[in-house]
């Protein structure tokens, strides 16, 4: 019998990206039992209408350089819930299934905004594309919060179903759970198509509003600065009650160590001028959201979400004269980066001097333009004595022109990092010059940690317009301090229930291939083989880094049978098995 080796046939599936936002991982039911439910065509669909792009991009031609985040998505004001909408499959053991297909025609993404989430022990909630290529979830109680408040992050197209897995021993009516706003992103997101699109939409790099001319971040030159690029986060925002943007931002330190996961962005991110924590629960933060190469190849292989944040401290934005004497916003992260994520927090350095330090020939910035993936800018030398669309105060920003690299709309916020990559400043802005790389700017101003570290512009200072309360709990004086990286923590790693509850096989009875879906909150290394009925290996194939992602695999030369599809997470050693039947 000739054997199968899975390598041949895996190796031209495997496309797409990990991107999975923080949760209990796992599949919908509805993925395993198909005989048992109706199929995802026939679920109660609710279509909205596509928002005005075409005004839109006009309004966003003219406001090229504006001092707010890069608005990518309009809100759609919806009124989803449990009672008014979808429709519930009930089985025999007891438990439900509850669905609802949501399409908005002409987007790159939706994603959804709760205004009521509170979900009781035994409901399990996903949020996943048409073609179940791209799964968020599962989401439980783990994931309310004290506010009622929540935000799922962006799912690929405009046909976005939801479902949520009810026990049996579950009262419906302790489930609080509404969907008063949906984001359709109509740019800035076009890397989902590539990774999770249908053949049908095309898979291929889709061109991005983000200037060409941008600089990936795993380039050379950020290879050699993997603290400060690791710490670097895109941020979702919802702008106001009708849009939502991008910023970008940094992971920071502080000198207590006591890894608290402070996060750093520019002020003009959030215009509302937002103090209270709950202003800041639906903020989104990506972690790791990068090519693996430098010349735009190799999907990332751990993007990761988090939503929430409570607020710290901030200045003003406006502050003086339509400008910013300060332009900083510290967040504190609801949740730590998980453990396997690579992550760090940037260390800083708050001298007002560092640009005269004759050491210091060589300043680096990583940002997110246009919501696109991570980028760097760096130069030779910097001017201490920028200021920021004002003139009453002097010497507020960090003035720089960039050697290699741009910024531009979405790059706000982003940090600056001295020699030894340490944090100096976030980005205000820049000028935004003619030409082909325009929008991206060769100009920059990055508002001054040393300004912000005790900031007594405001009229009323303290912990909440300044960073040192923060940043030096202690009040030891530091002057700088260095990155650290998570884990703070030891790993817990995969058990056989997770492993289990994230993998599925299917069709069943397969003919000439099977399907193999996963979904795993934190990676997967797996070794998957597969056993004729004599227990004879027929194939072996190595998943390094498995998340949420579907594989195929060509059964055709196999003879009619039982088989047995194994699982081995090899960093846990954690087994799971599927059986399989092939009939032709």
């Amino acid at each position: 019998m000739k054997k199968i080796y899975l390598a041949v046939f895996l190796a031209c599936s495997m496309g797409g990206a990990v991107h999975a936002q923080l949760s209990e991982g796992g599949l919908p039911r509805s993925m395993s039992l198909s005989k048992e439910i109706p199929s995802a065509a026939t679920i109660a669909t609710l279509h909205f209408e596509t928002p005005d792009f075409a005004t839109a991009r006009m309004e966003d031609q003219k406001n090229i350089g504006a001092a707010k985040a890069y608005r990518s998505a309009l809100l759609v004001n919806s009124d989803i819930s449990l009672q008014n909408s979808g429709s519930f499959t009930y089985l025999p053991d007891g438990s439900k299934i509850w669905r609802l297909r949501v399409r908005i025609d002409e987007v790159q993404a939706l994603n959804f905004y709760y205004d009521r989430f509170a979900l009781p022990e035994g409901v399990k909630y996903f949020v996943y594309n048409a073609n179940g290529r791209q799964i968020l979830g599962a989401f439980t109680s783990a994931n309310n919060s004290s506010d009622g408040l929540f935000a799922t992050a962006q799912v690929q197209g405009g046909d976005v179903i939801l479902e949520m897995n009810i026990s049996a021993k579950t009262d419906i009516s302790k489930i609080a759970f509404h969907i008063n706003k949906i984001g359709a992103f109509y740019r800035g997101e076009e890397a989902l198509t590539r990774w999770y699109g249908s053949m049908s939409e095309g898979t291929g790099l889709k061109p991005t509003d983000a200037s060409p001319c941008h600089i990936n971040a795993a380039c050379p030159q950020g290879a050699a600065y993997p603290e400060p690029r690791k710490a670097t986060v895109r941020i979702t925002i919802p702008i106001n009650p009708s849009e939502i943007g991008f910023c970008s931002g940094t992971l920071i330190n502080n000198a207590a160590g006591n890894c608290k996961p402070y996060l750093l962005t520019a002020s003009h991110c959030d215009g509302a001028n937002g103090r209270t924590d709950d202003h800041f629960t639906q903020f989104m933060f990506d972690f790791n959201y990068e090519w693996a190469n430098c010349d735009g190849t190799g999907a990332p292989s751990n993007v990761r979400t988090l939503n929430g944040a409570n607020f710290r401290a901030r200045s003003n934005y406006p502050s003086a004269g339509g400008g910013a004497v300060a332009d900083f916003l510290l967040l504190e992260l609801r949740n730590s980066p998980g453990n396997n994520w690579g992550t760090y927090m940037a260390g800083w350095n708050r001298s007002a001097t560092v640009f005269n330090d004759p050491e210091m020939d060589f300043f680096i910035g990583f940002h997110h333009p246009a919501g696109d993936l991570k980028k760097l800018s760096t130069t030779d030398a910097i001017d201490p004595n920028g200021t920021f669309n004002q003139n009453v105060i002097s010497a507020t920003h960090w003035s720089l022109s960039f050697g290699v690299g741009y910024s531009e709309g979405g790059s706000s916020g982003s940090g600056l990092f001295d020699k030894n990559g340490r944090l100096i400043g976030d980005l205000s802005g820049g000028e935004i010059p003619a030409g082909a790389c325009a929008p991206a700017g060769p100009q920059a101003k990055y508002s001054k940690l040393s300004k912000a570290w005790d900031f007594d512009f405001d009229p009323s200072p303290g912990p909440a317009t300044r960073l040192k309360d923060w940043l030096d709990p202690g009040n030891t004086g530091a002057t700088r301090t260095d990155a650290v990286a998570f884990p703070c923590t030891p790993t817990s790693g995969i058990n056989e229930t997770i492993l289990g509850n994230s993998v599925n096989v299917y069709p069943n009875p397969a003919t000439n291939y099977i399907r193999i879906k996963t979904n795993f909150v934190q990676t997967a290394d797996l070794e998957i083989s597969i056993y004729d009925i004599t227990g004879k290996k027929m194939g072996a194939y190595q998943v390094e880094n498995a998340a949420s992602g579907e594989y195929k695999i060509e059964t055709s030369t196999l003879p009619n049978g039982i088989y047995l599809v194994n699982f081995l997470d090899k960093k846990s050693g954690a087994k799971v098995s599927r059986k399989v039947v092939i009939n032709r």
